[in-house]
């Protein structure tokens, strides 16, 4: 219940391809994918959780789905919007 849903949004988030903090996230779209004894708890307790992660006001979009080869099992897929990469300068953001 609440642990594997605390579990599967700690390693989406903390994904080494997340290049930066998703606390500056205006937006996300959000996939979450579980078996057959997935339950609706769930979804709400990982959108509390990616919530709760990114920027106050951001907005979610999200969707689930059902496969039963997943049974016992989440995935969610987070994509993020809004974020500035850890990486660049602002002068690297714009194009002369």
């Amino acid at each position: 219940g609440q642990d594997r849903a605390k579990e599967v949004v700690n390693k989406a988030l903390n994904n080494p391809l997340i290049d930066a903090d998703p606390k500056e996230a205006k937006k996300a779209l959000v996939h979450i994918l579980g078996g057959n004894d997935f339950k609706l708890q769930e979804a709400d307790e990982i959108l509390k959780n990616i919530q709760e992660a990114l920027d106050e006001d951001a907005k979610l979009i999200w969707g689930a789905h059902l496969n039963p080869e997943l049974q016992g099992n989440l995935r969610v897929m987070i994509i993020l919007t809004g974020l500035k990469p850890k990486y660049l300068k602002e002068d690297d953001l714009y194009v002369q």
